[in-house]
């Protein structure tokens, strides 16, 4: 498969030695595939995705990937609470193998059903082919665009001019890592994206909003006097005798263990003697 801004190519070999086997609907998802993958044969699209670019049912779906997986044109990788990631295989190796057939073969990733026609050759790192010199000189697809292609699928001519906009105001590093932030989150929309850069612009790159609003809770800083035995500082109760003194009254009713009755007795004394201070 070669990709490009636009369209996608797909090899001969796919529908020779393979459409017999993978069917129509093989055929179908193979090139649902191919429209999702970003250059380096990758996708994760959804099954209901995949559904609405063929027209088929999920049963169907979930078949054809397992048989186009058995073939070996394309791997699968579960990935946890998301979609699988689909890898297209690529079919350059077999095709260079064609016009070198005098060079050393090695078998490549099979199913459990031996192909004896699926095999790779390996080409000396100096030598080219008119096929190889070929691909070098197309065009690559824009990393960006494939991979926000690959987030939503299908982009709707309404929403392109927002993507140009984005491109032009934000980093590109911002729109792939709040495309894969979408995508993980299973939210395939440009909306889920904008809103993604908007919120860093304002808050800082991968910064959450929530996480900016928090409010800062200032910690109660202690007198210089205050025993750090004595816990935690609290204004207007570690200082107050009043309230100390209810609170051991308190911790005497209920029964409380002597060490609990100690500390709050010591931090009594402490406010008595804080508060006589005060008034000489």
């Amino acid at each position: 498969m070669t990709k490009e801004a636009g369209f996608f190519i797909v090899d001969n070999e796919v529908l020779d030695n393979y459409g017999s086997r993978i069917g129509a609907y093989g055929i179908a998802v193979y090139n649902a595939l191919c429209r999702f993958a970003n250059s380096d044969g990758e996708c994760f699209p959804s099954y209901q995705a995949i559904m609405e670019r063929t027209g088929m049912g999920r049963s169907s779906v979930i078949n054809s990937l397992a048989k186009l997986e058995e073939v070996g044109l394309i791997e699968a990788q579960d990935r946890p609470g998301h979609s699988k990631v689909y890898t297209v295989l690529p079919l350059l190796k077999r095709a260079i193998a064609k016009k070198h057939p005098s060079t050393t073969q090695t078998p490549t990733r099979l199913s459990h059903k031996p192909d004896p026609s699926a095999t790779q050759t390996l080409i000396r790192p100096n030598e080219k082919t008119q096929l190889t010199r070929q691909l070098d000189h197309l065009p690559q697809p824009d990393p960006v665009w494939s991979a926000i292609e690959n987030c939503i699928g299908f982009l709707p001519s309404v929403i392109v001019p927002d993507i140009e906009e984005a491109l032009g105001k934000y980093p590109r590093e911002w729109i792939l890592e709040a495309t894969k932030e979408a995508a993980s989150n299973n939210k395939r929309k440009w909306a889920y994206i904008s809103a993604i850069l908007k919120s860093w612009a304002e808050h800082g790159f991968k910064v959450k909003w929530w996480e900016a609003n928090k409010p800062v809770v200032e910690q109660p800083v202690a007198p210089a006097d205050y025993p750090k035995e004595l816990g935690t500082f609290r204004p207007g109760k570690d200082d107050n005798p009043d309230f100390l003194q209810a609170q051991i009254e308190g911790l005497k009713e209920a029964g409380a263990l002597p060490d609990q009755l100690e500390r709050v007795q010591a931090k009594l004394k402490w406010a008595k003697e804080k508060a006589y201070a005060i008034r000489s």
